[in-house]
């Protein structure tokens, strides 16, 4: 179940003989039968024991860790493993995606502030068995995301990006009682109180998801883009292999077919780059040469020397493909030895324009 870095990090909590619980993403995975990157251990300990430990634990592991002051947590980074280490806390919010107060707590405090019933899940380390007060355990087997309480996705708005995260990742749809709560946080606008960089870093972490076009379908029928960025988003859902694609890559992917107006409002709402908007201009740019004769698409293409990945997942077009599988054209120096310097430049691109056209596709 466990692989030897966690099980070295039991071992010391058993040792120092506390009660202590796996709780959160982790037992959702153990549950569902996959692997998980993350652990995350809670005991029911104060802030000044939570400390002390935290401490004999980075003694004893001889690793890296962070320590949060203000929540009480510790992240630990073992054999290239994160394992968090947690006082059981409830929390109080003052408004909308406000820093919450921290109060010292017991287990059931805990699991009831977190996000969804599926990592409500607790796994006691003593006994080895599960404690699912929010009834979790069905919740998965049926395949459900299910939120904790109505005020959820205003104490953090960045709950709405974990449900379309999970629902996408594990092939979970959402209940009725959940989508209309968060079709509330779009209507209601409790995105926009989230810094931008914020809202990128979620964004993000979907994009990385394997199956993020799900997750687009997601934020799509929610009406997550047109509201965020006011406007009507035309969203590039067309691709062919879009795992291959990397990071602000996927961006373009999906956004390039919009006016440049748009893109530089898309731009400035996510924090993307100045080469995002270039690549979304020249994409469409490619999109309209599509239309022209097979020669003027390949003067585009070695011109423009766009990345092979991002052409491929978003174009199924024979001349792409072949661009794609032939660009690597070598001119022999004997055949450009004779040539003026100052026409080479143009000499080598229409020998390897022409070497694309006489290959058989």
């Amino acid at each position: 179940m466990f692989n030897d870095a966690v099980k070295r990090f039991i071992k010391i909590l058993n040792e120092l003989n506390i009660n202590f619980y796996l709780v959160g993403g982790a037992v959702r995975d153990i549950i569902i039968g996959t692997e998980s990157k993350d652990y995350d251990f809670v005991a029911e300990i104060n802030k000044k024991q939570h400390l002390e430990i935290s401490k004999k634990l980075k003694e004893y592991l001889n690793c890296d860790y962070q320590y949060n002051e203000y929540y009480s947590t510790t992240k630990f980074y073992v054999d290239g493993i994160d394992i968090d280490f947690v006082m059981a806390r409830k929390e109080k919010y003052d408004g909308i995606a406000s820093r919450p107060t921290i109060f010292e707590g017991t287990l059931y405090d805990d699991l009831k502030r977190r996000d969804y019933t599926i990592n409500t899940i607790a796994l006691d380390m003593i006994n080895y068995n599960y404690i699912d007060i929010f009834n979790g355990i069905n919740d998965i087997k049926n395949k459900k995301i299910v939120v904790l309480h109505d005020k959820s996705y205003m104490d953090d708005p960045t709950r709405f990006f974990r449900g379309i995260k999970y629902a996408a990742r594990f092939n979970f749809n959402f209940d009725k009682y959940t989508s209309n709560l968060m079709k509330e946080c779009i209507k209601c606008r409790l995105i926009d109180y989230l810094p931008i960089s914020r809202v990128r870093s979620e964004l993000d972490l979907i994009m990385n998801e394997e199956n993020f076009i799900k997750a687009l379908y997601y934020l799509y029928d929610f009406n997550f883009f047109n509201t965020y960025f006011n406007f009507q988003v035309n969203i590039n859902f067309d691709l062919y292999n879009p795992i291959i694609i990397e990071n602000e890559d996927k961006y373009v992917a999906i956004f390039y077919k919009n006016s440049l107006e748009a893109l530089e409002n898309i731009k400035t709402k996510l924090c993307l780059s100045n080469d995002f908007l270039e690549k979304c201009l020249k994409l469409n740019e490619l999109n309209d040469i599509l239309n022209y004769d097979d020669y003027k698409v390949y003067e585009f293409l070695f011109k423009n020397r766009l990345n092979k990945s991002l052409l491929k997942s978003i174009f199924n077009d024979r001349r792409i493909n072949k661009y794609i599988n032939y660009n690597e054209i070598k001119v022999d120096y004997d055949l450009i030895k004779s040539i003026e310097p100052n026409k080479r430049k143009e000499f080598i691109l229409d020998y390897k324009i022409k070497h694309l056209l006489n290959e058989g596709d």
